[in-house]
């Protein structure tokens, strides 16, 4: 098989076929021995489940088994040499560096799963200027046959809605073209966290930084509420990394070949019991991301825009428009599969409060194209009169004949 990667655009081509990365970083244990062929075996049904397409194998070698599962799956595998921040600015390091390169290289080489080697993470300037590209060139020497990048620099790894900024920045769909981390932390199951921290409250807070809780990022940067017991920390906790995911893939999707050529969410699993940026805890239990993430990494999605945040039925008829009788949105189909999508419709329903509004439904006149973004006349809905308080969901339903 034959890969290539054009720097400019983040596009990747198999066999000299565009397709569009939807990535997951994994560190899945802290020891290797304790990462058995069972638990690879596991870890390769999640990631398929959750259509999941790539792997960043995150800043360390992995045991053999981890990339023959790859292989037999289909994912593609972004492999790092565990380089990662400063390092001595000697000749010596560079050197024996590019020694555990090249044997990196050897080892992994007749995996065709392995699209790319990257030889730093979060490199310092120095090392961004001399060791990197000193690395990449040792690299492409070893391997000609693959992309080898310098580094997965800071700028590729986004955390608006965690570090900095609010997760609504993904709809501008920020920087580019690729994006090597994006996510926010969540905490694990009710069950896994009594495990870890017990039942009392309020909370240890050392014990959780310990953990790898950020105290400051969840409370203060992303604005969650204090919590008033475990288990609302627990559901405000994977709430708002699942929004947070949802809104940044469909953002990033519906962007590829534009400004977005491969994204890759950090991360997909705990490896060890604490609380980081994952969406699978370390007792492989998935959290509401997981879900989240599942849907929005369908290979054909359909997505949806509210223009305005809030609908109201409202009785002055001059003041209907504006505070959202009619609510118009704005309709996207991402097509990641190789075939084009013809003869499709799609529906529209309202749920919850124990019922079912059905808003609209349309035929999609042209053929989605294959490997492609389309973006369909607005949908404008009218809010029933029968919508009752409470918390609803907007179900926008794909479908080709019998096939949903």
């Amino acid at each position: 098989r034959t890969i290539t990667l054009e720097e400019q655009t983040g596009e990747w081509r198999l066999n000299g076929v565009r397709f569009f990365i939807r990535g997951t970083n994994i560190v899945p244990d802290m020891w290797l021995a304790h990462y058995t062929p069972p638990r690879i075996a596991q870890d390769i049904k999640l990631l398929r489940d959750a259509h999941v397409n790539g792997v960043r194998v995150c800043v360390h070698m992995n045991r053999d088994e981890l990339y023959q599962e790859l292989d037999r799956a289909g994912i593609v595998a972004w492999q790092d040499f565990p380089l990662q921040w400063d390092y001595t600015h000697s000749d010596a390091l560079m050197q024996e560096a590019a020694r555990q390169l090249r044997d990196m290289i050897r080892q992994f080489y007749n995996h065709p799963s392995i699209i790319t080697w990257v030889c730093q993470n979060e490199s310092t300037a120095y090392n961004v200027n001399v060791l990197d590209p000193f690395l990449a060139r040792v690299g492409a020497q070893e391997d000609s046959s693959r992309p080898v990048r310098p580094v997965s620099a800071f700028n590729e790894h986004i955390y608006d809605g965690w570090y900095e900024n609010d997760f609504h920045n993904y709809r501008t769909a920020p920087r580019g073209p690729i994006i090597s981390e994006l996510g926010a932390q969540a905490l694990p199951s009710l069950e896994e966290v009594h495990e870890m921290f017990g039942d009392s409250w309020p909370p240890d807070w050392d014990k959780l930084a310990y953990h790898d809780f950020q105290y400051q990022q969840t409370f203060k940067d992303a604005k969650l509420p204090m919590p008033s017991s475990w288990p609302e920390f627990v559901e405000n906790s994977q709430r708002y990394q699942a929004d947070l995911l949802k809104y940044a893939i469909e953002h990033y999707r519906r962007a590829k070949y534009t400004r977005i050529g491969s994204f890759f969410q950090f991360q997909f699993i705990d490896c060890w019991p604490s609380i980081t940026w994952s969406v699978v805890s370390y007792a492989r239990r998935p959290k509401l991301g997981y879900f989240a993430m599942q849907q929005a990494f369908q290979p054909v999605l359909i997505e949806a825009d509210l223009d305005r945040a809030v609908w109201s039925r409202g009785k002055d008829p001059q003041h209907l428009a504006e505070v959202g009788l009619s609510v118009p949105l704005g309709l996207w189909v991402i097509n990641d599969e190789h075939q084009a999508l013809a003869g499709a419709a799609y529906e529209v329903h309202l749920r919850g409060q124990g019922k079912d509004f059905a808003l609209g439904s349309e035929a999609v006149k042209e053929a989605i194209p294959a490997d492609g973004v389309v973006e369909l006349p607005k949908l404008y809905c009218t809010l029933p009169a029968e919508v009752s308080p409470g918390g609803y969901q907007l179900v926008l339903t794909l479908k080709q004949g019998a096939k949903t």
